[in-house]
């Protein structure tokens, strides 16, 4: 679900923004978010070594993941000036990705 409201939110966006490259943003933005999922895969295959070897990574996870956050921004921002797209879609993707954080940390709250 996480893929279709990130999709449908930016979707939004780039409608009240009127850009004519919608589908072609709507592509990138679906890749860019398989790349990060791809990169956290192999974070993944990587700590079950890790875990085999009985070795503790858990500040290594985290690095892991900010890792992946950030690239995957920086390669949306760099996405966006080859579309030739208004930058505001970077402030909206981030508070997008801020807020679901938020969100799913408030559902898993024990």
């Amino acid at each position: 679900y996480y893929i279709i409201f990130l999709i449908a939110t930016q979707f939004i966006t780039i409608s009240f923004l009127n850009e004519l490259n919608l589908y072609e943003y709507i592509g990138q933005i679906a890749f860019v978010t398989f790349l990060g999922a791809m990169a956290l895969l192999i974070f993944n295959k990587i700590n079950f070594v890790l875990l085999y070897f009985d070795i503790n990574y858990n500040i290594l996870r985290i690095v892991e993941l900010l890792f992946v956050i950030g690239w995957i921004f920086f390669e949306h921002r760099r996405r966006i000036k080859l579309l030739d797209i208004k930058s505001s879609l970077n402030y909206t993707w981030l508070i997008y990705h801020l807020g679901f954080t938020f969100i799913l940390n408030q559902f898993l709250k024990v």
